[in-house]
């Protein structure tokens, strides 16, 4: 499996490259499985992406950041959203042990995940797409810090969709 951020190569001007047009010539039809996986949701982790690591189905995640929570934004939350906030700010408290930004943290936890084969991710500022960059380039994150990851969870579940946070 190969992981990466297409681009242009040589750093070239996005305007001028070309994107891959040609359809694959081997390999299974592509039929991908898109799910939202920002790191406290423990959702898919048990029986779904091991499933679909089992038939070659392809993985992208989606809500990296979870709106936002997932940034420096979790300190601005809404009151209904304090069991997301309390979740962010033990990641933000590992990222910080780390020397790394909560985004950074997220970032990586996401874009190595041994399940996905794409993560999409949304940005507000060229900075924050040079930071995503950045902490892409820093690579996978350590074993040990992934196992604390898996400790941190939602106190309640239906928190990890936007659409039930009625704010």
């Amino acid at each position: 499996m190969v992981k990466g951020v297409w681009g242009p190569p040589g750093g070239a001007s996005p305007s001028v490259c070309e994107p891959p047009l040609a359809a694959p010539t081997r390999g299974p039809p592509f039929s991908p499985l898109q799910a939202a996986y920002p790191l406290p949701d423990r959702r898919l982790g048990e029986e779904v992406l091991p499933a679909c690591q089992q038939v070659e189905m392809g993985v992208i995640f989606r809500s990296v950041f979870l709106q936002g929570v997932l940034s420096e934004r979790l300190h601005q939350l809404s009151p209904q959203l304090n069991p997301l906030r309390e979740a962010a700010l033990k990641a933000e408290k590992l990222a910080g042990e780390m020397g790394i930004s909560l985004p950074d943290l997220a970032l990586r936890y996401v874009a190595f995940s041994p399940f996905g084969d794409v993560a999409l991710f949304g940005t507000t500022s060229a900075d924050e797409l040079r930071g995503n960059l950045a902490a892409f380039s820093a690579g996978p994150l350590p074993t040990d810090v992934i196992r604390n990851i898996a400790a941190i969870e939602v106190a309640d579940p239906r928190l990890l969709s936007p659409a039930n946070w009625n704010v």
